[in-house]
């Protein structure tokens, strides 16, 4: 079902794009669970579900995240942007920062902060 929000948009166009926007965070949706030799590859560990910017994505990436938040937050899906919020305050509690993606290799640089 498509959220309220989305009902009353006018321009159709518009009503179009946000609708198929909509339609796409299942698509999106990557859980890291169980990772066995966690020393063999760069993917971080997450904690709860997370929606990936684009379908070739494994990762989050941080500044993404912000948009992705808002759009979830339209699309009434709490649980899930509560979600991506918890997995980057752990990022803080175990690097002190949140580095720029979900990966190994990021852990030496971040992006605009969101959760100043």
């Amino acid at each position: 079902p498509q959220p309220v929000q989305l009902l009353g948009v006018a321009n159709q166009t518009i009503a179009d794009f946000a609708s198929a926007v909509h339609n796409l965070w299942p698509v999106m949706g990557r859980q890291v669970v169980g990772m066995q030799h966690e020393d063999r590859h760069s993917l971080l560990k997450l904690t709860y579900p997370v929606i990936v910017p684009g379908g070739r994505f494994r990762e989050i990436y941080y500044w993404d995240s912000f948009w992705i938040i808002k759009g979830l937050l339209v699309s009434n899906m709490f649980d899930t942007a509560l979600g991506m919020i918890r997995n980057l305050l752990r990022f803080v509690e175990k690097y002190g920062f949140v580095p720029n993606g979900s990966r190994a290799y990021y852990l030496n640089r971040s992006q605009p902060p969101m959760l100043a």
